[in-house]
């Protein structure tokens, strides 16, 4: 299907549905506010969002960074791959991605405990680029095995 082609509702929200989800799930995740319990020595919880003891916290929130962008990169993907070509979708996908993850630390900004964080931009630009260069590489691949069966 060409960028010019009408899409249908149906098409529409099967492609873009699960991207408007992840966002949401994002913006809430984002949402929840920091409070510090002092002296914890164990997982607790700051709003919805646990809070691990000592580098637990790091790992653990920055591997989530990774792993959420990641997804966000690859539902954009596959939702422009409807219209789009490979390498087209995955430019999209990430500028998307990274658009997102900028409004989003915007947003902490305004949640209590919580604040903006380069360092977490490049952890959702390592996973959303991950996730890009691996789903345009399979479609590459898919492309060139379709062709050689019909040789």
């Amino acid at each position: 299907m060409t960028h010019h082609e009408r899409i249908s509702i149906p098409v529409l929200l099967r492609c873009w549905g699960p991207v408007l989800a992840m966002m949401a799930l994002l913006f809430v995740s984002s949402a929840q506010p920091k409070i510090e319990h002092p002296g914890a020595e164990s997982v607790y919880f700051s709003g919805a969002m646990p809070i691990f003891p000592g580098g637990w916290d790091f790992i653990i929130k920055k591997s989530g960074h990774m792993l959420a962008y990641g997804l966000l990169a690859a539902l954009l993907f596959r939702a422009f791959a409807a219209t789009y070509t490979p390498s087209t979708a995955g430019f999209a996908a990430l500028a998307a991605a990274m658009s997102f993850a900028v409004s989003d630390e915007l947003h902490q900004t305004f949640v209590r405990g919580r604040h903006a964080s380069v360092t977490d931009l490049g952890f959702d630009f390592v996973g959303a680029a991950l996730a890009v260069v691996v789903l345009w590489t399979a479609s590459r691949w898919r492309t060139r095995v379709l062709l050689a069966q019909r040789r």
